[in-house]
């Protein structure tokens, strides 16, 4: 029988979810007019709650700092006429391009026209980095134009 380990402190996986840990830091910044919701886990093999308690992040509003045209790896998504964009595969660093605004506001936001990407600021990049939780939410840096 496979094995499955805790999951770690903070994951991007269909949604950002945060442990209480590191929800605690997370909230220490502006994270605008978010809703963690709680989420509590069960083993996998015996369904038995697990003494833990996860947040998953819904995001209320968002920023409008993408630029298509200045970035690489986007497309647009199945529904065109929205204009709304998705990553083609894997983003790599400095690959999205933002305008000035993306610098103003929330520290942990989403651009509109961008689907199943977050953005974080600098600042709370490095101290996810610093408390080794930036590597799990695969985070990368994005070019200011």
């Amino acid at each position: 029988m496979r094995e499955y380990g805790l999951p770690p402190p903070a994951f991007a996986n269909a949604g950002v979810y945060f442990s209480e840990l590191a929800l605690s830091v997370v909230q220490s910044f502006d994270t605008g007019p978010a809703i963690f919701h709680p989420i509590d886990l069960l083993d996998y093999v015996t369904g038995e709650p697990l003494n833990l308690r996860y947040y998953f992040w819904v995001y209320v509003s968002g920023k409008d700092a993408l630029l298509p045209d200045q970035a690489r790896m986007i497309r647009l998504s199945h529904y065109p006429k929205t204009g709304r964009y998705r990553p083609r595969t894997e983003i790599k660093d400095d690959c999205i391009a933002l305008s000035r605004a993306a610098l103003e506001g929330a520290d942990l936001w989403v651009d509109r026209r961008l689907l199943d990407v977050f953005f974080v600021s600098d600042r709370l990049a490095q101290v996810l980095d610093a408390a080794g939780m930036a590597k799990e939410l695969e985070l990368r840096s994005c070019r200011i134009v």
